[in-house]
């Protein structure tokens, strides 16, 4: 295992390359996506500038622009641009490299970024993001690119079935998240608050009919642990998992049920000053079953196995006195 600094992508000539990679699907999209362009280069030069955003603040309409030949949407004062940059989470893109036939899941698949990728590769996807506004666009895109084997859950996946108050910043709809004040990126600014569905994952991969899982995705800004704490058969399966994880006390319960899912973190990626870094983690042992996944209710050994660890991890003190 090794960690790995993620760098800026600083150079106006690497920068530039980044964005003249995107291109507009029509000309309307072409004016104001280099408007855009031309506002932010502005706004950077100008010696009163107050704060650097990122070029998608300037955007003043939604466009549509292609990368790797699929169609994104991409809404006006978002950071939906910026994510589709090809140095925008350059580590999880040289990692993350699904097959035709196999299975991925996204949780917080955001406008659909790797759920696009993976099934234009073949895989078959289900993909979980809670935000109404934000799912809108995801289901557009898959639509707009006509893209099968595609399944969207509008869900925010957790420990157990229930409401919960989802917290959508203004100027920042991909930091939705389910703790309040979550991003520091993101205080002082208005914060709209909407009420979502929530589910575990295991109950939503027997819902949907999974006889196997070879990716799963997780960045849910904060609220990893609760993914994990309601997926621990699906974890079982996994032969990789790339998942978001906020530094501090979740760190060693995430690890935990990772570790005891028989998962090996091999590597660790962080941008410096960052609240979060992304752990990719591989298989190190044989699953525990060999066969599709049982509904939560009816117990297989996997999933009971691993509500055993979830309710020792009520006391997660408890447990990290106890490891070697």
């Amino acid at each position: 295992m090794f960690r790995e600094r993620n760098e800026r992508h600083g150079g106006w000539g690497r920068t530039a390359w980044q964005y003249l990679s995107l291109f507009p699907d029509s000309i309307s999209d072409a004016v104001f996506l280099y408007y855009c362009y031309f506002r932010a280069a502005a706004a950077r030069l100008s010696p009163s500038r107050s704060t650097l955003r990122s070029s998608g603040f300037f955007l003043v309409r939604r466009i549509i622009v292609r990368r790797h030949g699929l169609r994104f949407i991409v809404r006006p004062r978002t950071e939906d641009l910026s994510f589709l940059l090809p140095l925008s989470k350059k580590a999880v893109a040289d990692w993350f490299h699904p097959s035709r036939g196999e299975v991925v899941i996204d949780v917080g698949a955001h406008t659909g970024r790797w759920t696009l990728e993976s099934a234009n590769l073949g895989a078959r996807v289900v993909a979980f993001e809670p935000n109404p506004e934000t799912f809108a666009v995801l289901e557009s895109n898959v639509a707009n690119n006509k893209l099968s084997g595609v399944t969207l859950c509008r869900v925010a996946l957790a420990s157990s079935c229930g409401m919960a108050q989802l917290y959508v910043p203004a100027s920042a709809p991909t930091l939705s998240s389910l703790l309040p004040g979550w991003s520091p990126s993101t205080s002082g600014e208005s914060t709209e608050s909407v009420l979502v569905p929530t589910s575990g994952l295991d109950i939503e991969a027997s819902r949907v009919g999974l006889d196997r899982i070879d990716w799963v995705l997780i960045d849910v800004e904060g609220s990893e642990l609760e993914v994990l704490r309601g997926g621990p058969n699906c974890l079982s399966r996994a032969k990789q998992v790339i998942i978001e994880v906020t530094l501090g006390p979740n760190e060693d319960s995430c690890r935990i049920l990772l570790e005891g899912a028989g998962l090996q973190i091999r590597k660790r990626w962080f941008d410096v000053g960052a609240p979060n870094q992304y752990w990719f983690c591989e298989r190190v042992k044989q699953p525990a079953l060999d066969k599709p996944i049982e509904d939560e209710r009816q117990g297989s050994e996997g999933a009971q196995r691993g509500l055993r660890s979830l309710r020792a991890l009520d006391g997660p003190k408890t447990i990290l006195e106890e490891l070697p």
